[in-house]
């Protein structure tokens, strides 16, 4: 990862060097210019071809500095602010399939309950061979397919079939002529919701594209086993595609309102368009209301466009606060997917920024890739999973290689999330000042639970009530520990500590040698100090193994389990007693049971409650 502020490239100069072209490796965000010895211009480019002077934080893959004056010149690029894309091979394999559900467009993702709901467009139902990739075999498209991820990462897909076993929509329109394909959807009070686009047959359009919109229908049902039950489906046709305008390609939960997204194909570009409703009105479109560039109004028609460049299904993200990311196919059927910033759900956007270039419409002749779309449930540790479709206009391509058609997965970062760097340089002391201040009233005689981030994120006193103080410090190590050891335990004298100490060691260069002495010297300490003081050392967490998005792989960097096992099995008999957390959190694959943890190295919830479990504190006192 790369943050704002850090040189993306750097160029040298000479009379006999006057130009050097530098590829940044991936589509960057481009801040501050800086030339040094002399003058230079510099100009970007995304493609490699075609250069201008650059604008603040527009996004660029290639830096050109062409020499103007100066014995040796340097020309330094710094990033700026905005996201960058790596790909996310984790979510892109969930989808590789060989057999019933093997590929589909659409790929909206919802909260249905626990789970997440998926729904897919058009869908290949058929088997795929192992060897050759090729699909083999008898072969259906239904038009729409659903997909649930359940809370503990298993995946089902469904299809629905006809009486007789063959492959169908799991939900069409009334005119067997017709047929749906799903836009964005919601699950509201036990009810699925989605405006389907009404689709027909048109063989007058060339290959791949022999289909024509009619109208937007409104669809309702009740969710069952966790997927809608289209069995009892509500189908109610809407005046939302009419005037060149269509709405329902994405949807936002913002507040009381359900934000509804469309789009206008405007002369230059697509254009986003936006609507609101209050939640409890969803189903009365009669109450929704427009934006018109400067505030909702009831008509339709008064909709402007405010984001430019858009595809026909994207996505809208709240961010944090005043802060919402679009994000989209630039210009539906390109090659780059695209983001836009507002502060608000309706806007103002800024100006869209191609951040990921697409590699897959070279697969074949008639490959191309469009409609991306984020996934927020998908996303973890402040990335933001974003799927877009790849597709092939000739049916032949798609037979020879079954896997060209499914969605593939990328994750947005933030650059600007480095800067936070800055904040927690002086956190360490600034919490042991706090330790200070609050020893001043700190009863005697209480249990401390003493640590890093695993500890100071650890609820104590919401989860065992009075009596239990945390001294935890983010980062923290045991020679850390030991330090502080006057403003974390003897300044209030304890009954007992709970010390878990070391997950930090190996990546701050601590050796496991001096890992094992470090808290050796902290029970030496306390006991020497406070004598009737018990002290519970709690064993190292081990760090999991998964590739799960959840999983942050750059913070588990020198971390690991054999290490970890090591010292655990060293340090196991020094305090009163030891809790083996370590193996109590293990999953089959040797690493942290995802079910515990929100990162791959520290805790959730569940792993708290597992951790109070494993503890079993009124055994030990």
């Amino acid at each position: 990862m790369i943050y704002q502020n850090e040189v993306a490239a750097r160029m040298l100069l000479t009379p006999n060097q006057r130009e050097v072209v530098v590829d940044m490796g991936q589509i960057l965000p481009i801040g501050d210019i800086e030339v040094e010895g002399g003058r230079a211009e510099v100009t970007v480019s995304l493609d490699g071809s075609s250069f201008s002077a650059p604008q603040q934080n527009e996004t660029t893959r290639y830096a050109r500095a062409q020499w103007r004056e100066g014995e040796c010149v340097e020309a330094r690029v710094r990033v700026g602010a905005g996201y960058i894309a790596f790909p996310c091979g984790y979510w892109t394999e969930r989808f590789i399939r060989y057999a019933g559900w093997t590929g589909a467009d659409g790929v909206y993702s919802m909260q249905c309950g626990e789970d997440v709901l998926f729904s897919f467009g058009d869908t290949f139902v058929s088997n795929i061979d192992a060897q050759s990739h090729a699909r083999v075999g008898e072969i259906y498209m239904p038009n729409n397919t659903m997909a649930l991820l359940k809370k503990d990462g298993e995946m089902a897909f469904f299809v629905n079939r006809a009486a007789d076993g063959r492959p169908v929509a799991m939900v069409a329109p009334e005119d067997p002529a017709n047929y749906y394909w799903l836009q964005d959807g919601l699950v509201l009070d036990g009810y699925y919701y989605t405006l389907a686009s009404v689709i027909t047959n048109d063989e007058s359009g060339p290959e791949g594209f022999k289909f024509r919109l009619l109208g937007v229908d409104l669809v309702k049902a009740p969710i069952q086993g966790g997927i809608p039950d289209f069995a009892r489906v509500i189908r109610r046709k809407t005046p939302l595609c009419a005037y060149g305008m269509l709405f329902g390609s994405a949807f936002l939960v913002d507040g009381e309102y359900i934000y509804i997204y469309g789009y206008r194909d405007a002369d230059s570009a697509r254009e986003l368009l936006v609507a609101r409703v209050e939640k409890q009105n969803f189903e009365n479109i009669e109450t929704w209301e427009f934006f018109d560039g400067r505030e909702f109004c009831p008509d339709m028609r008064c909709a402007v466009g405010v984001l430019q460049h858009v595809s026909c299904e994207m996505s809208v993200t709240r961010m944090g606060e005043k802060r919402y990311l679009a994000v989209f196919q630039y210009d539906t059927n390109s090659r780059y997917v695209a983001y836009a910033l507002a502060t608000s759900p309706w806007g103002p956007f800024g100006a869209p920024h191609k951040v990921y270039e697409a590699t897959e419409g070279q697969l074949c002749a008639s490959a191309y890739v469009y409609n991306a779309k984020a996934h927020p449930l998908l996303s973890y540790n402040g990335g933001l999973v974003c799927s877009y479709n790849v597709n092939a206009t000739s049916f032949e391509d798609h037979i020879k290689n079954g896997h060209l058609y499914r969605p593939r997965f990328i994750e947005l970062r933030d650059t600007t999330l480095g800067a936070l760097g800055e904040l927690f340089a002086s956190a360490y002391e600034d919490r042991v000042q706090l330790f200070r201040e609050l020893n001043r009233t700190a009863r005697k005689g209480q249990s401390v639970f003493v640590g890093d981030s695993i500890t100071q994120e650890f609820p104590v006193e919401e989860l065992l009530g009075a009596g239990y103080l945390n001294r935890g410090i983010g980062a923290d190590t045991s020679a850390g520990v030991l330090r502080r050891l006057e403003e974390s335990v003897f300044a209030f004298e304890p009954r007992a500590v709970y010390l878990m100490i070391g997950t930090n060691d190996a990546p701050m260069g601590i050796s496991a040698e001096e890992t094992v002495e470090n808290i050796r010297q902290i029970v030496s300490s306390i006991r020497e100090r406070l004598p009737q003081c018990k002290v519970h050392i709690i064993s190292i967490l081990p760090v999991a193994v998964s590739q799960h998005p959840k999983v942050a792989q750059g913070a588990l960097v020198n971390r690991d389990n054999g290490r970890i096992a090591e010292v655990n099995r060293q340090i196991c008999g020094m305090g009163d007693s030891f809790v083996d957390a370590y193996h109590a959190m293990l999953d089959a694959n040797g690493g942290l049971a995802l079910p515990y943890t929100r990162d791959g190295l520290h805790l959730n919830g569940n792993g708290y409650r597992k951790l109070l479990e494993i503890l079993g504190l009124r055994g030990m006192e």
